[in-house]
């Protein structure tokens, strides 16, 4: 009994060191979910896929960008333009629930401007958290209609296992009219663990076989899995 006790305790060392890979997956689609996300500016909200260029505008869209290439899909935010209000801004209000058996969490996204956008004053993207009655900016880019994006990315792990409230927001710099605001590629990626059970390379407990070739075959397993054995 002594002996299979700790064959087990080598079976079970195997798999949280050696029968565990991590690789990089896709939690949450920011442009995939921006119809069920609730869009605002200052004093209302606006329609995904409607809208005006008085109350702003939000829509999945294709077309080419300021960099001068066609794009097949990118989100587009502009700005309210409305005269009854100093501050003009869009932004879409998201659930995000994060899992809890995940690691390295982060936000990245790329962001610019649609082809013409040219009279743009500028744009300010941000990413916000409203938390415990909080809000945080995670992370904030200024862009200008320049021919070049730039690119967002956000630290979101000790997160995990939360339903996060998450806010993109695109502010006006100026005449809101051009601002033409794009988001790609719009994400929340982690590494997810792939665990290599030792019984499924032939280890069974109490059965008075020695499971050593099993554990080396788990453990291979995972090394030839291309990720870093955890």
């Amino acid at each position: 009994m002594k002996q299979m006790a700790i064959l087990w305790l080598l079976i079970a060392l195997a798999v949280v060191f050696g029968g565990t890979t991590c690789s990089a997956t896709t939690v949450y689609d920011f442009l995939a979910n921006a119809s069920s996300a609730t869009w605002s500016n200052p004093i209302q909200t606006v329609a995904y896929g409607g809208g005006t260029g008085i109350q702003g505008l939000v829509n999945t869209e294709s077309g080419n960008l300021e960099d001068g290439y066609y794009y097949s899909n990118y989100l587009l935010t502009q700005p309210d333009s409305r005269t009854d209000v100093a501050q003009h801004y869009i932004c879409g209000a998201y659930s995000v629930a994060i899992p809890d058996d995940v690691t390295n969490i982060k936000f990245t996204a790329t962001v610019g401007f649609k082809q013409g956008a040219g009279s743009s004053g500028g744009m300010a993207f941000r990413l916000m958290l409203y938390r415990y009655n909080q809000w945080t900016t995670l992370c904030s880019v200024t862009e200008r209609y320049d021919g070049t994006f730039s690119n967002m990315t956000a630290n979101l792990s000790g997160y995990e296992g939360e339903t996060l409230n998450l806010y993109l927001v695109a502010d006006a710099y100026g005449d809101p009219n051009y601002d033409w605001g794009v988001w790609r590629n719009a994400l929340i990626t982690a590494d997810t663990p792939t665990v290599f059970n030792v019984s499924a390379y032939g280890a069974t407990p109490n059965d008075g076989v020695d499971d050593y070739q099993a554990i080396q075959n788990a453990v291979q397993a995972a090394i030839n899995s291309g990720s870093a054995a955890k």
